[in-house]
């Protein structure tokens, strides 16, 4: 997983908190239109904790070009904040694995044995994972897969008009590049 950057107490507090509802919505309720949409909300504010405030680590070659002639902060540019991987594809991975496990009794995890989940789960956070595994199954997958970028308003459209908005292209897998959607609109993407 990767670290996230600037990622504050009270996000990675909320992180959890995000997690566990979207795992409790998944497990115990029926799957219905309704439920299916709130873990989907679950899973999207959980993204944004797991990223921090300055989580956005890409942006197009466009959004570039256009915070370059504003002179100002990324948020500040009229640009897009964009999920690379869509969080609807992240509640449905979540939501795969979840009913995989789901009469499997979880073997102990390590949360903290590596320094990356160290530096930004507080020891209260790290109690509250133990306390529900399943919630942290939810949690690896969706810092797993959450990464954003800054695109221009015009490229945001040109990703809903080919029906990328919020799905991969047509026979995309997990493993495979990630910014797929972006290739097949000739989006220039480079890490900021």
């Amino acid at each position: 997983m990767r670290t996230p950057v600037g990622t504050t107490a009270a996000e990675a507090t909320n992180f959890f908190w995000h997690c566990h509802v979207a795992v409790k919505l998944i497990d115990e309720l029926p799957e219905t239109t309704a439920t299916k949409g709130h873990a989907l909300r679950a899973v999207r504010m959980a993204t944004l904790c797991a990223a921090g405030s300055n989580g956005v680590q890409y942006a197009s070659d466009k959004a570039r070009m256009k915070r370059e002639a504003h002179g100002k902060p990324w948020g500040k540019c009229g640009l897009i904040k964009e999920h690379v991987i869509p969080a609807s594809l992240v509640r449905t991975l979540v939501l795969e694995e979840l009913k995989a496990t789901r009469n499997q009794e979880l073997v102990a995890f390590s949360l903290v044995d590596s320094n990356e989940n160290a530096n930004w789960l507080t020891p209260e956070v790290i109690a509250q994972f133990r306390q529900y595994p399943r919630a942290w199954q939810a949690a690896k997958i969706i810092r797993d897969w959450t990464l954003l970028a800054w695109v221009t308003d015009h490229e945001h459209k040109e990703l809903d008009g080919r029906g990328l908005g919020e799905r991969m292209p047509t026979g995309w897998a997990p493993g495979q590049n990630r910014f797929a959607r972006y290739t097949n609109c000739n989006i220039a993407v480079s890490r900021i």
